[in-house]
């Protein structure tokens, strides 16, 4: 195989028993070296067989060479044959150059003459293969050394033969005698008008062979429409007689019946004349073709021999006339192309209704006016692709089917090969549309739902009360007033906040641990129905907490992707329909740099897409820690930075912002910094706003970010009272800024608990009216309701 003559020459010396062993395919040596084309390697072993060889053959010398020199493989190939499939030309000339293997001129043509009269198991010959492959040389040798080249004396043989005196008469074959499929064949199907003549010249007995369907060379020139191997092939008839055959242009009859030499007389077995065997089989809507050939035959004055309409039928073993069956007639076509055209009617009308009515709906307010709401989806493009298949395709296929009612067959047929594959390319993107457009279905209704819900949360008047304290932070709280930290005591404080009277009044949702979410009160009810009872939305906080992005200064990402998808079914089954996602950022010299602006931007944009398709609401927290002597410009400029950062994530998440709410931190001066008057921080948190958030967004509610109850309540109001555009309601999402005053009056004692009730509605009351900007400063302020809740680096 890879033309190692030096290892070739080894093995003979040491192992000829290898010589014809064969492979699982059946191949020799001999096989593979003439595959590939390995000359040298081919003579060696060539000689080496021959060297083997002992005389007079015991068994015929075709038996003999086929044992050893010929060896076929699985195929019925010799290695002749293979080196003719792989284009080795080469090879072949080892079977006319007698000089250059040293061997006895009577040995070497006994062996030509067997290997040219060998045939495979397509009954394939050398001669045939070299004129279908479309050499030149190859073919014209072979044909002179079987058919012009007169035998030896047989004595010459006999060395050979030994006393088989009949193998002379096997490979010296008469002219109109030939191994296998003819060559003559092989030339008419390659269209080969040069080899044609060539052979007719030298051996024009072939004109006249037949097949095993008794076809004549001329039979299957005219059946391909071959116009000039029917000329090449009249050309050495002499008596000819002619049928009407399906596969017979028009052109060829005309070049048979104007042929002085064909008798267009003959009649076929069944008496019929070519007139009479072409409208035999001529159907009621004829195509253009063949009434070609009827006007052909008429025209030359043909005549018919039997009576009309006929009634006997061709048998299949007639040579002359081909036609073994009557021809389709129009009837039987009619009701397959009624069917299809109902069907691809059908498809167009379905598919151009469809295109209508656009999955999710459309969008009925600017920006994108009478747009589709889902038309930056992935799927969306998907469904405008099938359907524009489906309806274009539906309505080809249509104008087909109506070319196909015209009355010509020839037309039927072909309008039914071509709609068949367009009606079931068409019918597939048709299905692929109506799963888009449920699915978009389901989607839209999720998209519905995340609406309201975040519209809900965003009601003027109304807030979020923050109670998802971890269980660390809850513990540092509860152990500011002495009380332990066990999960009896932090559901006691966050029972009393639930139930407190007319509380649930000022709060559209509550932001729960896990571990409230699964909760009850002392009476046993669950606190997800005790809120929905009173119209509040139950929401839950699904990160894991921040962790220290390397490669920066003590900045972080939050964590806690991993898994949310679960867990936020689970919420949902569990009554949740909001949630919250806490990114954190410092100000400093170089911070917050830009991998950490884009990290946190990004998990949020991730949290808030994966929420969203489980019926979550996400409320978007990139909290920027007042830590630090930075004025109130730097943060104004840094909380511009990271808005728009995270909106461009949203946006590149395909987030929908109008189920979506948005948590930032006020605009205000550092804690290390001199502290400015309400008014101030309203202004720099507006402009902020208006220049990053989306009027889609429903909602901002702030965090207090450390400040105190009164501040927290007071600058809010300040934002509200402020005129100019604000396209969307502020308002309050607090924890501690709700809960100080509550938890210093209750210190952990039943009998306080009307007082921290009281603290907590006067919290809600004043939080509410700040909403709206009618917060007076009125509020009663309980013990620690105007001290600072600053802790540095806050977390929890």
């Amino acid at each position: 195989m890879y033309g190692n003559d030096e290892w070739v020459d080894n093995t003979l010396k040491k192992a000829k028993n290898l010589l014809n062993k064969p492979n699982k395919n059946g191949d020799t040596a001999l096989h593979v070296a003439a595959r590939t084309g390995h000359i040298s390697i081919v003579k060696k072993l060539f000689t080496v067989h021959i060297l083997s060889l002992r005389f007079p053959f015991s068994n015929g010398p075709i038996m003999e060479f086929e044992r050893t020199l010929l060896v076929k493989n699985s195929k019925g190939n010799s290695f002749f044959h293979e080196a003719l499939y792989n284009g080795r030309e080469d090879v072949m000339s080892l079977l006319f150059d007698v000089e250059q293997l040293h061997l006895k001129e009577e040995f070497m043509e006994l062996f030509v003459r067997i290997a040219l009269t060998q045939t495979n198991m397509e009954n394939k010959s050398l001669l045939y293969m070299a004129v279908e492959a479309g050499y030149k040389e190859f073919p014209d040798k072979a044909l002179l050394k079987l058919y012009s080249t007169k035998p030896q004396p047989q004595r010459q043989f006999n060395k050979f033969i030994g006393e088989d005196k009949t193998v002379i008469d096997e490979l010296f074959p008469k002219r109109d005698v030939i191994a296998g499929k003819s060559p003559l064949l092989a030339a008419i199907f390659k269209r080969d008008q040069g080899f044609v003549k060539n052979i007719l010249k030298g051996i024009p007995e072939w004109t006249y062979l037949v097949d095993n369907e008794a076809r004549t060379p001329l039979h299957h020139a005219a059946s391909i429409g071959y116009v000039n191997g029917v000329n090449c092939l009249l050309e050495e008839c002499v008596y000819l007689k002619i049928g009407g055959h399906v596969e017979v242009v028009d052109r060829i009859v005309y070049e048979l019946i104007w042929d002085k030499r064909v008798n267009c007389d003959l009649v076929n077995n069944n008496h019929h004349t070519p007139l009479d065997a072409c409208m035999q089989f001529q159907p009621k809507n004829t195509s253009l073709p063949q009434r070609l050939t009827w006007i052909a035959l008429k025209s030359a004055g043909m005549k018919s021999q039997v009576p009309q309409p006929f009634t006997t039928k061709v048998p299949s073993q007639s040579i002359e006339c081909y036609w073994k069956h009557e021809a389709p007639k129009m009837d039987s076509y009619n009701d397959r192309i009624s069917t299809l055209l109902v069907v691809s009617t059908l498809i167009t009308t379905a598919a151009f209704a469809a295109g209508f009515a656009m999955p999710g709906g459309i969008n009925g307010s600017d920006p994108g006016k009478g747009m589709s709401i889902l038309l930056d989806r992935v799927w969306f493009n998907v469904f405008i692709f099938c359907i524009t298949i489906s309806m274009y395709g539906g309505i080809s296929a249509t104008i087909i089917l109506i070319s196909a009612q015209l009355g010509d067959i020839s037309l039927a047929v072909l309008s039914l090969k071509v709609a068949m594959p367009i009606l079931g390319i068409t019918l597939g993107t048709l299905i692929c549309v109506v799963v888009i457009w449920f699915g978009y279905d389901e989607f839209a209704s999720i998209a519905d739902e995340l609406i309201v819900n975040a519209a809900y949360i965003g009601t003027p008047g109304k807030g979020i009360l923050a109670a998802d304290e971890s269980t660390g932070t809850i513990g540092k709280r509860l152990a500011s007033i002495n009380v332990e930290n066990v999960e009896s005591n932090r559901r006691a404080l966050r029972e009393l906040l639930f139930t407190t009277p007319g509380a649930f009044d000022c709060i559209s949702g509550v932001i729960l641990f896990e571990e409230t979410l699964y909760q009850s009160s002392a009476a046993g009810k669950p606190f997800v129905e005790l809120m929905k009872e009173s119209g509040v939305l139950p929401g839950i906080k699904v990160d894991k907490g921040t962790v220290e992005l390397a490669g920066t200064n003590g900045e972080t990402t939050t964590q806690g992707l991993d898994g949310l998808g679960q867990r936020c079914q689970k919420y949902y089954e569990a009554g949740a329909r909001f949630a919250k996602w806490r990114a954190v950022l410092k100000i400093g010299p170089n911070e917050p740099s830009e991998l950490a602006i884009h990290e946190n931007a990004y998990g949020l944009a991730r949290y808030a897409v994966i929420c969203q398709e489980n019926g979550l609401v996400p409320i978007v927290e990139p909290e920027i820690l007042v830590d630090g002597p930075h004025d109130i410009n730097k943060c104004a400029a840094v909380t511009e930075r990271v808005l728009a950062a995270c909106y461009k994530a949203l946006s590149d998440h395909h987030v929908l912002l109008e189920g979506t709410l948005l948590k930032p931190n006020m605009v205000t001066p550092g804690s290390d910094s001199p502290k400015v008057t309400p008014e101030v921080i309203a202004e720099y948190t507006v402009r902020a706003l208006q220049r990053t958030v989306p009027p889609a967004v429903p909602a901002i509610v702030f965090l207090s970010g450390g400040q105190s109850e009164e501040e927290a309540t007071v600058n809010l109001n300040a934002m509200n009272k402020l005129k100019g555009k604000k396209p969307w309601n502020l308002s309050f999402s607090f924890g501690r800024a709700l809960q100080q005053s509550t938890l210093k009056a209750w210190s952990g004692k039943d009998e306080n608990i009307k007082k921290a009730q009281d603290a907590f509605i006067t919290r809600c009351t004043a939080n509410s009216k700040a909403t709206l900007g009618t917060y007076e400063g009125d509020a009663t302020l309980g013990e620690g309701a105007s001290e600072s809740l600053h802790v540095k680096d806050y977390k929890y």
